[in-house]
């Protein structure tokens, strides 16, 4: 006989009670749409508002004065100067700009040739030489790599070997009229190659105090995201040649073959008889406002390059297929060219109180519309040279033109099998490499379209929600090459968006339209921006409309503190609590965020309020630390943060005690600069702030 085994059950119920027991990793606080955000593609069309997982909204600044209030600014926030490379040696000119008050450091662009020349085998003196000057005057330096557009005397900023170990690339006319080669940024060669690069660059430069952030770079042109080298227009022939061609040109005219001369005019009008890329006019959302007079219309044009404005292409971003060109248009197609701390007791409240979310994370229904955004070629034709014998007789036009860039992007579509999906993809991996090599300095990504239209509105979403939801605090965004105010929804909301969670800022082109500065000075504090990347050009400028404009934002940029009223008991008795009050505002278009690592993603938090009570000699003997109501992350512009906090006190010797006030992040000990009103138009300026005296008694 077989003896019936009994069987044990469980429930489902019962073994999830049983895994719920058992400790599990501790995971980064993401919440569910956030943890999905780089594992899932957002749907198409998602620069569309109505797809986004959050409002995004433009909102007025709230504009607060105190009679007395200066400008403080941390070592995150501010102004930077845009040292160009020709000047980057150029000890006593970075002296005099790092003197100046208003400007709390510089930013730097190099190329990779110069600090790598030979494989393995670095050239760090230039950018060690920059950090030397800047640590001079405790100021901070912005740095991105270039590996192309950069330099003119190169034939790329990327090094000759990357070239020679098989790396495929792409020529390009620069804006000296020479021809340069532009690597395929997603060659795997190339991004091996690169990737060494950074991490050697890591190994020496991160932690270094003297960085304020190193930009994500390598997968675009100029340092930026963009991927198309549309730089000059160019033309063939010279006022010598012109009669020549002219010739030449008659000739063909009257001849029965209908071959194409080598000087070709190409018609740059919209509608010239070849296909376009889709229009934009899909691409411009709607925007929620809590103001009409912030409500601005129109989109701003691409800046893909220092000095240079990039027209927007037509249709061609909007779609995978296209019209087989015609014999006449592959010819003219191949000519194209472009673009400390004292030991002392430190006593902390229980529980930190529970904070409270700055930006709605619901989906958008409603939103405001923006005019599609359009940029006129001032360039009606050119003359394109087909003739390799003659290619050296070109001159430069002062603009990109749109044929050149469809020509450009057509030929990296063809022949090297660039799409939209593939270059968010690339853009993803190419930022990787980043976080990987910089453990603790903080990076610094560009939120400009790597190509024009929808889907390149799209790819900037994905690739920025990617990078924000994974890293945090990690990666700051800048919207680099700004060359004018218009403040269209497209080019500014991944800024809109993200403010919240990282820092943010602009960097304005050399040509910066000056008439616009007045207006820049509006929407910068609009779109929480916490620096700014000046040229030269601007900072020294003697035009008064300027000068205003700079100081308005320099006074609310980042996060400005005011510490209006601190209460505290005139006595107490040994070891009981005592029962303060704080009061303060933000002057700032930005909110005070304290980066706290969880995982690989530095999540945006409060800092903490820090007493410190210091006895008749001005030794300290006690601080108290605990977390505001309202986080200081929270701390938005215009709105008064109240709070009352019962401060748990040792047992300390009878006496009276002098008690100073400070903001810290407690794992760094970094305080922050803010300032303490003493009385009504008098404020002081610091990290330590006296606050009152305690007298306690048995």
């Amino acid at each position: 006989m077989f003896k019936r085994k009994k069987l044990t059950t469980i429930s489902v119920t019962a073994l999830t009670a049983i895994s719920l027991a058992m400790p599990g990793p501790v995971l980064a606080k993401n919440k569910a749409v956030e943890f999905l955000k780089y594992f899932n593609p957002i749907p198409e069309d998602s620069y569309k508002n109505e797809s986004q997982d959050r409002v995004i909204k433009k909102k007025k600044f709230k504009f607060v004065e105190i009679p007395g209030a200066s400008p403080v600014v941390n070592p995150e926030t501010g102004f930077f100067a845009v040292i160009p490379l020709e000047m980057q040696q150029d000890r006593e000119t970075i002296l005099s700009l790092l003197d100046r008050e208003n400007i709390n450091g510089i930013s730097v662009l190099l190329p990779w040739q110069h600090l790598e020349p030979t494989e393995f085998k670095y050239d760090w003196s230039k950018l060690d030489k920059i950090l030397e000057i800047a640590a001079e005057k405790k100021k901070k330096v912005i740095v991105r790599i270039s590996t192309c557009g950069l330099d003119n005397s190169l034939k790329s900023d990327t090094p000759d070997w990357v070239f020679q170990a098989g790396a495929k690339s792409i020529e390009f006319y620069g804006t000296d009229g020479e021809k340069h080669l532009m690597p395929i940024f997603w060659d795997s060669t190339y991004l091996a190659k690169w990737s060494n690069f950074v991490n050697a660059m890591g190994d020496k430069y991160d932690k270094n105090k003297n960085i304020h952030s190193v930009g994500i770079t390598g997968g675009g042109i100029l340092g930026s995201t963009k991927v198309i080298p549309n730089f000059v227009t160019i033309s063939k022939v010279k006022d010598s040649d012109k009669t020549d061609a002219a010739e030449n040109k008659e000739e063909k005219k009257n001849g029965d073959e209908e071959t194409i001369d080598s000087s070709t005019l190409v018609a740059l009008e919209d509608g010239a008889g070849e296909d376009t890329p889709a229009s934009d006019a899909d691409a411009d959302a709607k925007t929620e406002t809590e103001s009409e007079s912030e409500s601005e219309s129109e989109s701003k044009p691409d800046t893909g390059t220092a000095s240079q404005t990039e027209p927007a292409p037509g249709t061609e971003t909007a779609s995978e297929t296209e019209n087989e060109p015609t014999e006449e248009a592959k010819q003219e197609a191949t000519s194209a060219s472009e673009e400390n701390t004292d030991t002392v007791e430190t006593v902390e409240s229980n529980e930190p109180k529970a904070t409270k979310t700055s930006a709605e994370e619901k989906p958008a229904s409603k939103e405001e519309s923006s005019e599609p955004s359009s940029a006129k070629d001032k360039t009606s034709e050119i003359e394109v040279d087909d003739d390799e014998e003659t290619a050296e007789n070109v001159e430069v036009e002062s603009e990109p033109s749109k044929a050149n860039y469809k020509n450009l992007y057509k030929q990296l579509k063809k022949d090297y099998k660039m799409s939209e999906r593939q270059l968010v993809e690339h853009w993803k991996y190419v930022a990787d490499i980043f976080p990987n090599a910089f453990k603790e300095t903080r990076l610094n990504f560009d939120v400009n379209p790597p190509i024009k239209g929808g889907k390149g509105q799209s790819g900037l979403d994905e690739i920025s929600d990617y990078l924000i939801y994974r890293y945090g605090q990690r990666v700051y965004l800048t919207r680099q090459n700004v060359a004018n105010a218009k403040h269209g929804f497209n080019e500014f909301r991944v800024l809109l968006k993200f403010h919240y969670d990282t820092l943010t800022g602009f960097q304005l082109a050399p040509d910066f339209e000056l008439k616009d500065m007045e207006k820049l000075s509006k929407i910068a504090l609009v779109d929480g921006v916490s620096y700014v990347e000046l040229p030269i050009n601007l900072i020294k400028s003697e035009d008064q409309a300027v000068k205003d404009s700079l100081a308005k934002i320099y006074s609310h940029i980042g996060y400005q503190l005011v510490s209006r009223e601190v209460s505290l008991p005139s006595d107490a008795k040994v070891g009981d609590p005592l029962k303060t009050s704080f009061t303060f505002v933000n002057l700032g278009a930005a909110t005070a965020l304290n980066p706290k690592r969880e995982l690989d993603k530095d999540q945006a938090t409060s800092y903490k309020v820090q007493l410190e009570f210091r006895n008749s000699k001005g030794k300290p003997i006690m601080r108290s630390l605990h977390t505001p109501d309202i986080p200081t992350n929270e701390w938005i512009a215009g709105k008064p943060i109240t709070w009352e906090e019962e401060l748990k006190m040792p047992e300390l010797k009878p006496g009276k005690y002098e008690v100073f006030m400070s903001i810290i992040d407690t794992d760094t000990k970094h305080k922050l600069r803010f300032l303490k009103e003493v009385k009504e138009g008098e404020l002081l300026t610091g990290t330590d702030a006296p606050v009152g005296s305690v007298e306690l008694v048995q």
